[in-house]
């Protein structure tokens, strides 16, 4: 490993013990494919408004967000979710013992009305 791999490395282990995002470790045997979405560079547009980036979710991976966790309430005749959802990324892979766990370094809460829109998303 060179010196800048070491580095960052241990960049990363201070960040992670320094936020306590350890805590939110997901293991990995509870995660379906499913559950997967992956984003592309052009997914990311950068807002130099706020020196940071939108998110932009395309209608194709939220119809397949909606069909996997989003039921229709017959009470109040809207869609409504499962149970709440978010986004975590990136996804670090721990190994402790014999189990295995994903580490996310930011987790986004979404709405529950995130699935209302008709438009494309960004968060």
């Amino acid at each position: 490993m060179s010196l800048d791999q070491a580095n960052l490395l241990k960049a990363w282990q201070h960040y992670i013990e320094i936020t306590g995002c350890e805590k939110s470790k997901i293991p990995v045997k509870t995660i379906n494919n499913c559950q997967n979405i992956i984003f592309t560079h052009s997914d990311f547009i950068e807002n130099p408004k706020s020196n940071g980036v939108f998110i932009e979710i395309q209608p194709s991976k939220i119809a397949h967000l909606k069909e996997k966790f989003v039921i229709f309430d017959e009470d109040t005749k809207k869609d409504k979710l499962i149970d709440p959802l978010s986004f975590a990324f990136p996804l670090l892979t721990m190994h402790e013992k014999n189990q295995s766990f994903y580490l996310p370094i930011f987790v986004i809460d979404l709405p529950a009305d995130f699935f209302d829109f008709r438009e494309l998303h960004w968060f």
